[in-house]
């Protein structure tokens, strides 16, 4: 997996961040809670893998998909 686009922190503690794979062009939005310390390498743009669980996100009234990762583990 990799980082596609629009990597961001907030609340200095979590990281949200859209990922795709090598083999697809799917993209998909993720999360990752209390992952901070993962940033750097996210935005270096280093390959990871990433165990998660797909959740429901509502904001200002929409509801999407998102995946919230549980492990992330660099390549």
């Amino acid at each position: 997996m990799y980082v596609v686009n629009a990597l961001s922190s907030f609340k200095e503690r979590h990281v949200r961040f859209l990922v795709g794979q090598l083999t697809s062009e799917s993209v998909f939005e993720a999360v990752g809670f209390d992952m901070a310390e993962c940033y750097p390498q996210l935005a270096h743009g280093d390959r990871f893998k990433m165990a998660f669980t797909v959740d429901e996100n509502t904001y200002n009234g929409m509801t999407s998909l998102q995946l919230r990762a549980k492990e992330i583990k660099f390549e």
